[in-house]
C-alpha cells in the first residue's frame, strides 16, 4: 500500500485523446453502476398515480425522471473530479479541451449537459458520433466537440 507521502507525491500525466476502447471498456462499467443507481432511484415511479393521467403524460414524466437520474450520475462525476467509476478504472478523465494546455480543469455543468445529451444522440446514430474519433488526429467525438470537452487518458508519476 502507497503510503500517504508517496500519494501526495505523485504527479499526473495527461494524454490528450483517450483511445475508443478504453472509452467503450468505461462505458461498460457505467452503464452496470447506472443500471443500479437507477434500480435504487426509481421506488418513487412505482407509486406515481397513473390512473388520472393520459399515457403519453405519464411516460413522459416517467422519461424525464430517467433522464434526471442518468444525467444526474454523469454530471456530478464529470464536474467533480472529471471521472465517473468506470473511467477512474480505466484511467481516462473528461476536461475542458480549452485548458488541456494549461491548468486542466473539469467541464461546467453546462459542458457535461451538452456532452451527455449529444452523446445519448451518438448512440441514437448507431454509435456513429464515437467512431468519428477514429477518423481525427485529437481523437474527439461529437459529443466531444459539441461541449469543447477533451477524454484525456490520466496516468500517476511518482516524483522522487
Amino acid at each position: 500500500m502507497n503510503s500517504l507521502k508517496e500519494q501526495a507525491s505523485a504527479k499526473l500525466e495527461i494524454t490528450p485523446g483517450a483511445p475508443l476502447w478504453r472509452r467503450f471498456l468505461a462505458i461498460l462499467y457505467d452503464a452496470l453502476m447506472v443500471f443500479c443507481v437507477v434500480f435504487v432511484v426509481w421506488y418513487p415511479m412505482l407509486h406515481l398515480p397513473s390512473e388520472n393521467w393520459p399515457d403519453w403524460l405519464y411516460q413522459g414524466v416517467r422519461l424525464f425522471y430517467l433522464f434526471l437520474i442518468t444525467f444526474g450520475f454523469f454530471g456530478w462525476f464529470w464536474t467533480h473530479g472529471g471521472q465517473t467509476i468506470g473511467m477512474r478504472a480505466w484511467k481516462i478523465r473528461l476536461v475542458d479541451h480549452a485548458s488541456l494546455h494549461t491548468k486542466v480543469v473539469n467541464p461546467t455543468w453546462s459542458q457535461a449537459l451538452t456532452h451527455y445529451i449529444v452523446a445519448l444522440l451518438s448512440w441514437a446514430a448507431c454509435g456513429l458520433g464515437f467512431f468519428l474519433a477514429l477518423f481525427n488526429q485529437d481523437k474527439r467525438t461529437w459529443h466531444d466537440r459539441a461541449a469543447d470537452t477533451s477524454m484525456v487518458v490520466q496516468r500517476k508519476i511518482r516524483v522522487e
